[in-house]
């Protein structure tokens, strides 16, 4: 009896595959649990026909492991593309409470179709957040921490350099048209690079891979080397500014390295567990999310000096309290306390 090659695919690939992307599930939890020194997590990953959207995991408690179920009927890019983002969430759920049995996660960034509960980045009150899968894997950033504490420069011999390094990341249009640097369609992180192009500030892309607009934007100036995360504890001034969502290590970490963050409103009011505590001016300069204030605030924080190292100082301190423990407790009560609420 002779099958199509489609049948075949349909027969044995396709089940393969899907068994292939559960077991990556598993290893990539337990990467992430070991880069952070935890205990790894006793996952198992199951198929699920619980309608939820692309992104959507179900997290269960079962026989002293965690269950997650994923719905694979959606295109495997989805769970292969955030697989790594799962086990912070894994992890919280595991410290809960008996109480708390069944949990729904969202491992995108935070922009995808949802109907989970609990994300990492939402610009809906309706969401409960707790911290993400970055903060998770680098224990709170604690090597930040300490090397901020044994090797970070004073203020004073801090370069007075204003850089930013990142991705294209966004929801928008891609133009290099100046026409087009005021229109909120077009991608903020790209608007950005053009109205600092006017500026005094060095605000280019890091490109991992070839992608569609290197070649338009390496002819616009605007790819630019990678800079080492411990570097920038040499500026006396950083930026942060939304991606997909926010940039979740990119504030913590240049907070926690003692920079004067000069932070980007979301565009769409996206934020992340903790940023209820935050305030501008104490914590932060903040700009404008149509960056209509972006050349007063780039004057203010060069001329003057003292009170954006006071900001700094404030920053570093409220960052640095937020570690692993201290925010485990965070997430472990958020959980409880919402769950609790039905």
């Amino acid at each position: 009896m002779k099958f199509s090659a489609s049948r075949l695919k349909r027969r044995f690939y396709t089940p393969l595959i899907r068994y292939q992307d559960r077991r990556l599930v598993i290893e990539d939890s337990n990467k992430q649990c070991e880069q952070a020194g935890v205990a790894p997590i006793a996952l198992k990953v199951r198929e699920s026909a619980e309608p939820t959207a692309p992104t959507d995991v179900i997290l269960t408690k079962e026989g002293g492991h965690i269950i997650a179920l994923v719905n694979q009927s959606w295109p495997r890019g989805y769970l292969a593309g955030n697989r790594h983002k799962l086990a912070a969430f894994a992890y919280w759920l595991n410290q809960t409470s008996a109480s708390v049995q069944r949990i729904v996660v969202n491992i995108s960034d935070g922009h995808k179709v949802s109907v989970a509960r609990y994300k990492y980045a939402t610009s809906s009150s309706d969401d409960t957040l707790v911290p993400d899968a970055h903060f998770f894997r680098d224990y709170g950033y604690i090597a930040t921490d300490r090397f901020a504490a044994d090797h970070a420069p004073a203020w004073n011999d801090r370069k007075d350099d204003i850089v930013w390094r990142g991705a294209l990341n966004g929801v928008g249009l891609f133009s290099l048209d100046p026409d087009t640097i005021n229109n909120p369609g077009v991608l903020q992180r790209l608007r950005m690079a053009k109205a600092c192009e006017q500026l005094d500030v060095d605000f280019r892309f890091v490109l991992k891979r070839r992608e569609e607009y290197q070649n338009l934007l390496r002819r616009a100036d605007l790819i630019g080397k990678r800079v080492d995360t411990f570097e920038w504890a040499n500026m006396k001034y950083a930026i942060d500014i939304d991606g997909y969502t926010n940039a979740w290590c990119n504030f913590m970490q240049r907070l926690k390295l003692g920079c004067c963050v000069l932070k980007v409103e979301s565009q769409f009011g996206f934020y992340q567990w903790y940023y209820h505590k935050l305030v501008p001016w104490e914590h932060f300069v903040p700009i404008r999310a149509d960056l209509s204030d972006l050349q007063e605030r780039i004057d203010w924080v060069k001329s003057n000096q003292h009170k954006a190292r006071i900001i700094a100082e404030q920053g570093q301190a409220f960052a640095k309290a937020m570690t692993f423990e201290s925010e485990c407790n965070v997430a472990v009560e958020t959980i409880e306390e919402r769950e609790a609420r039905g």
